[in-house]
């Protein structure tokens, strides 16, 4: 039996799933770690996001980003602090920690920030955002499957496809991306001189 496109009850892929499952977990132990009074335990949860950011570089199509996480800041970085927790400690000391004065400045400024983003989000036209990139997308593949034809020639065909670009913007962008191309059309081969 062969595992279908979509959760079945909910409709959604099984990467959108998985990715709202591991962004779930990352958020909730990062909460968990400015919020727990253990500090082992706050080190613990911060490994759990960590992991759970490894986990969404995977899903996202960065394996070696993942590999990178998982060995830097979670083989490396977390066992490093949770080691020296355990080691400096002293008897004496308190076990768990307590709550700094900032906290409700803190939760302030953060909702505040909260509050910006979401503000920017909703208020950018993602449709603007996106049309250079399908052009830039459209040039690219263009010049991939015509690469004789001169920057006029390459305007005109994107015209004919509904991408309205100038000569310049083309020479420019192309110019960017260390592709060089014709300026003038391609001449016949001469008959009376051999070429090699």
């Amino acid at each position: 039996m062969a595992i279908p496109d979509a959760v079945p009850f909910i409709n959604l892929r099984w990467d959108d799933l998985l990715f709202l499952i591991l962004s779930g977990v990352m958020v909730g132990s990062a909460l968990l770690v400015v919020t727990l009074r253990d500090i082992i335990r706050c080190g613990l949860a911060m490994m759990v996001s960590f992991a759970a950011l490894a986990g969404l570089y995977v899903v996202v199509g960065a394996p070696l980003v993942a590999a990178a996480q998982v060995l830097v800041y979670i083989g490396a970085i977390s066992v490093l602090v949770l080691f020296a927790i355990m080691l400096t400690q002293t008897k004496a000391a308190p076990a768990r920690l307590v709550f700094q004065t900032q906290a409700v400045p803190a939760a302030i400024a953060a909702a505040v920030l909260a509050l910006m983003i979401a503000l920017t989000v909703g208020a950018t036209n993602w449709n603007a955002v996106a049309a250079p990139i399908r052009v830039g997308t459209a040039i690219l593949a263009q010049v991939e499957a015509a690469p004789d034809l001169t920057l006029e020639e390459h305007r005109a065909e994107m015209a004919g496809k509904g991408v309205a670009v100038s000569y310049g913007a083309l020479w420019r962008f192309l110019r960017r991306h260390k592709i060089t191309r014709k300026k003038s059309p391609r001449t016949p081969r001469s008959r009376s001189v051999r070429t090699s």
